[in-house]
């Protein structure tokens, strides 16, 4: 679907929600919404007219610990999340992107009234980089390279920074000739920079397409 400045502009000063909107004011724990261990709400308002939006439960020590505990038996063998395998997690976080695009200009319109941002920055930017974060991590939930990020040592954690070992390649002339005229070959780009790195050699080939000015 596509969108108009016009449109947006003006879904951004129309759209309220409604008694039957996706809007909820509970705690979200354990994909289910709680109610606050304490049963204190907070309100927030609009900043730009100050006119309160809803009520929030507001969550405490003990909702963080319900939080914590769901988290940490998720984790456990035997669970759900455990069993599950990574292309279904990536699916899960698809249609979780699925989800927000669908709902976006309400989403958007919800992020204005709470914060008092413009509304195309906040559909532009702020649901634009939710929807595409959610895409980009489903697409390496089944992706499996080795790489660790180097953490640098941290004791007592477990952590350790990863250290990259070069293997030592012996000079072999003919193959490094070999590999050179391969790389002068190429001609799908303009201009070709290959670096092959070997032992101690470096090889950059450099040459203008025929038929392309130059």
């Amino acid at each position: 679907m596509s969108y108009t400045q016009q449109d947006l502009e003006i879904q951004g000063r129309t759209s309220q929600p409604s008694e039957n909107s996706l809007l909820r004011t509970e705690i979200f724990i354990n994909n289910e919404w709680h109610p606050s261990e304490s049963g204190r709400l907070f309100a927030t308002h609009n900043p730009a007219t100050g006119a309160q939006i809803c009520e929030i439960e507001e969550g405490d020590k003990e909702d963080i610990d319900k939080a914590v505990e769901a988290a940490k038996a998720a984790f456990q063998r035997g669970s759900p999340w455990r069993q599950m395998d990574g292309s279904s997690r990536g699916r899960l976080l698809h249609k979780l992107a699925d989800l927000v695009e669908r709902d976006r200009v309400t989403l958007a319109t919800l992020e204005t009234m709470d914060t008092g941002k413009p509304f195309l920055q906040a559909f532009f930017i702020d649901l634009e980089g939710c929807i595409k974060t959610l895409r980009y991590y489903a697409g390496w939930a089944d992706k499996i390279h080795g790489k660790a990020l180097p953490v640098g040592h941290v004791p007592h954690s477990g952590l350790h920074e990863q250290h990259k070992v070069k293997p030592v390649v012996p000079k072999d002339p003919q193959r490094d000739t070999a590999i050179k005229e391969s790389c002068l070959r190429l001609g799908s780009l303009h201009s070709i920079h290959i670096s092959c790195s070997l032992s101690m050699t470096t090889i950059r080939a450099t040459r203008p397409i025929k038929g392309v000015p130059t």
